[in-house]
């Protein structure tokens, strides 16, 4: 989700096709949120699940099916990678503020990947380090 947000934001998504394909990737994205939380939080049932998709996105019935299996088999993916990447989106502009006219995307993206893999609230404390570092020396 972070890849496909940047490339969005940084305006490298900039035929009408590929904004199709970004927004309706979105919409997916929102609709397994959904059926997710329902399915946990909620009790939704399976045909319910099923109904709730039939009636907002354009996918079949085994494309509906796979996507509730997989809601079912890990709770609350996607709502944690969309947190994830709105987190990851903040760092990054916190960085360019930081930065300013010396930031550089792809040294961002190469101490992000030194840190290696972390939940986000440690990636977070080891991104502010980096900049109060960079920006005090």
């Amino acid at each position: 989700l972070y890849v496909e947000a940047l490339a969005f934001e940084k305006g490298w998504i900039n035929q009408p096709s590929e904004q199709v394909a970004y927004f309706k990737d979105q919409l997916l994205a929102a609709a397994a949120i959904v059926i997710d939380t329902g399915i946990h939080a909620n009790a939704w049932s399976r045909a319910r699940a099923a109904a709730y998709l039939k009636s907002n996105t354009w996918l079949r019935s085994d494309q509906i099916s796979a996507m509730i299996d997989q809601s079912i088999a890990t709770p609350a993916r996607l709502i944690t990678a969309k947190v994830q990447q709105q987190r990851l989106m903040k760092l990054l502009t916190q960085a360019d503020q930081s930065f300013a006219a010396s930031f550089s995307l792809k040294t961002f993206h190469q101490k992000v990947l030194e840190f290696g893999t972390l939940p986000i609230t440690l990636m977070e404390q080891k991104v502010h380090q980096w900049l109060k570092q960079q920006t005090t020396s």
